[in-house]
């Protein structure tokens, strides 16, 4: 029976993944290429690695990972360019935050054409697209998807 037990612990150990962590200067050089990164570029020392950590924690449990994914040592490029992508989301927000309006307990608002029905739906993703297109077929994201909006201006013309 023991050497049952420690077989299940040794394959438990090689399939699971390494802590996935994104270092400030791997941050630093994607960023260094990508347009429209101020945000990460203006943020100090300590914000940029809280961004990282959440980040971190957001993108390894937020998917179901395949097989490429992460090797016993490291995450492929993808994965953590993921990362600094999910970064630079949380720092223009924080999507566990609910709008302002549905905390209001308003629910519908109309200006003719337009009308719009508010739901907790309509919050923010936890994982931007971005960082869902870099890992692509690495990972499938268990998020749930994202609210729709419709509008009647549409439905009228």
């Amino acid at each position: 029976m023991s050497s049952t037990n420690d077989r299940t612990k040794r394959i438990m150990n090689e399939t699971r993944p390494p802590e996935l962590n994104v270092s400030i200067e791997t941050a630093e050089a994607y960023f260094d290429l990508r347009l429209r990164s101020e945000r990460w570029k203006c943020a100090d020392l300590e914000t940029k690695q809280q961004a990282l950590t959440w980040a971190s924690r957001i993108i390894q449990n937020g998917f179901e990972w395949n097989r490429g994914a992460y090797t016993e040592e490291r995450w492929s490029n993808a994965v953590q360019f993921a990362v600094c992508e999910q970064a630079l989301w949380v720092l223009k927000l924080d999507p566990s935050e609910y709008p302002a309006i549905l905390t209001k307990g308003i629910v519908e608002g109309v200006a003719q054409p337009v009308s719009a029905k508010f739901s907790k739906d309509f919050i923010a993703p936890w994982i931007c697209y971005p960082a869902k297109a870099l890992i692509g077929e690495l990972g499938t994201c268990l998020d749930g998807g994202y609210g729709s909006v419709r509008s009647t201006m549409l439905e009228t013309v």
